[in-house]
């Protein structure tokens, strides 16, 4: 298991679209590094912080921080 995950991972662990991973990090409520690949560029996402994105959904708190 890897500690750093797309956000079509992320999406998928959490049960959301990808477009909401996307409205979420450009809104600040989660974090990601960019990584430049020849022709694009790919956002990467901790597991930590997924996961515990998940636990407080999970639990039906709100994410904004």
């Amino acid at each position: 298991m890897t500690d750093a995950l797309t956000a079509g991972q992320v999406a998928k662990i959490l049960g959301v679209n990808r477009a909401t991973i996307w409205k979420w990090r450009k809104r600040g409520l989660i974090s990601a590094s960019e990584i430049y690949v020849p022709g694009s560029r790919i956002w990467i996402y901790a597991r930590k912080e997924v996961e515990a994105l998940r636990r407080r959904l999970r639990a039906g708190k709100p994410i904004n921080h």
